[in-house]
């Protein structure tokens, strides 16, 4: 769970960095922050034998609303709440599953992987199952406007 908690960190993290618009010392203290606040968000619900179960309480989105996730982290490290939605992309999306890390950026934007265990490269090239692509689809929360 760690592993793939620090991928999705360090790609948040390093897009605030690379707006310049947040210090470093804010940043590596939203890392730490963050990291934190996803393992315990996670414990309950993260399922490595089956990696689809709970996946939509995983997903972090940014959109018109901040997640309450990096709400409550912005909060308790004193980061304006709307410098963090001005340095990160209008709309963007990441899952964080076991042995998988994906984000979106937009919503009709194509799905990148930040991070794939070896088990999971290999699970993927062996069996001819729904794709993560396809995988990540059926697992979009759905929010009410």
């Amino acid at each position: 769970m760690l592993q793939e908690i620090r991928n999705a960190v360090d790609f948040i993290t390093t897009v605030l960095l690379k707006r310049q618009s947040v210090s470093e010392n804010i940043c590596e203290k939203f890392n730490i922050t963050l990291i934190d606040a996803f393992k315990q968000r996670f414990r309950e619900h993260w399922f490595p034998e089956s990696p689809d179960r709970g996946s939509a309480y995983r997903c972090v989105r940014i959109n018109y609303d901040m997640d309450p996730i990096l709400s409550k982290v912005c909060a308790k490290i004193g980061l304006d709440i709307n410098l963090l939605k001005s340095s990160l992309p209008y709309e963007i999306t990441v899952w964080i599953d076991p042995e998988e890390v994906c984000y979106r950026i937009g919503e009709d934007g194509s799905i990148g992987v930040l991070y794939a265990s070896k088990q999971e490269m290999t699970q993927r090239s062996c069996k001819r199952e729904a794709s993560p692509v396809q995988r990540l689809q059926m697992a979009q929360p759905v929010y009410a406007s």
